[in-house]
């Protein structure tokens, strides 16, 4: 049977003149195509109380954080920079609320962008609120080209969870402007930018890995690079869950 794969959708408010305040949960259709080509079964989490998100994420295999809005600071122990980016704290919460319930069950978890950058804190690690301005030799990290497009190269560190899967370096997309800075408690780098900026990161006991580029849009264009990204989760889950 194919493994579930639960990812958590993100909060938003409309902020149009029809329906101020309103909320939604959106979640971008290329997490749902990226697991369903990788073989899984893709269940959108929304936030919910404790409890039911744990009744959830007993039908699941693994969880998906998804991309979105900038991380609240306080969240690692710092006040907001002048140019942090729209923030959710709800939003926030329920990812680490996701988290602790996957951890409690021993799930694989995978971050992409906000949701690496959030495994992160979540073992007690610190961002950098805005690149350009906070760290040194950093370049521009939020491409202009469509969600496909490769922005820049990484460089995969040896003896990873992705160094069997791409040779020593390899073209991501990319769309954030914040980044880690120190490496949370158990964690380190799989990958990096040239400019030093941490780009892909593994838990050295625990199946958590993230990324902070976006394979789900690379496959918009059926990249199998990124396809390959997706199925090693995939069959990670599957493996754990047998």
């Amino acid at each position: 049977m194919k493994p579930v794969i639960g990812i958590a959708a993100q909060i938003l408010k409309d902020t149009t003149d029809q329906f101020v305040g309103q909320e939604y949960i959106r979640l971008n259709e290329d997490y749902i195509r990226a697991v369903t080509k990788a073989g899984g079964i893709p269940l959108v989490l929304a936030d919910l109380p404790c409890e039911d998100l744990k009744v959830l994420l007993l039908k699941c295999d693994g969880l998906i954080l998804s991309g979105g809005w900038d991380i609240d600071p306080l969240l690692f122990g710092e006040n907001e920079h002048p140019k942090l980016g729209r923030i959710n704290r709800k939003n926030d919460d329920f990812f680490l609320d996701a988290l602790h319930i996957a951890q409690d069950r021993r799930l694989p978890v995978l971050g992409i962008c906000k949701g690496h950058q959030l495994l992160n804190v979540a073992y007690g690690g610190t961002l950098y609120q805005d690149l350009e301005s906070q760290k040194e030799g950093a370049f521009r990290h939020v491409q202009t080209g469509e969600r496909a497009d490769y922005s820049h190269s990484v460089r995969i560190e040896a003896d990873r969870w992705l160094s069997d899967l791409y040779p020593e370096r390899i073209d991501v997309n990319s769309f954030h402007h914040q980044a880690i800075k120190d490496l949370g408690n158990g964690l380190r780098s799989a990958a990096q930018a040239d400019d030093g900026v941490i780009e892909a990161i593994e838990h050295e006991k625990e199946l958590v890995f993230g990324v902070q580029w976006h394979p789900e849009m690379l496959l918009s264009r059926n990249e199998d690079k990124a396809l390959a990204l997706m199925k090693k989760f995939v069959q990670c889950c599957a493996k754990n869950k047998n």
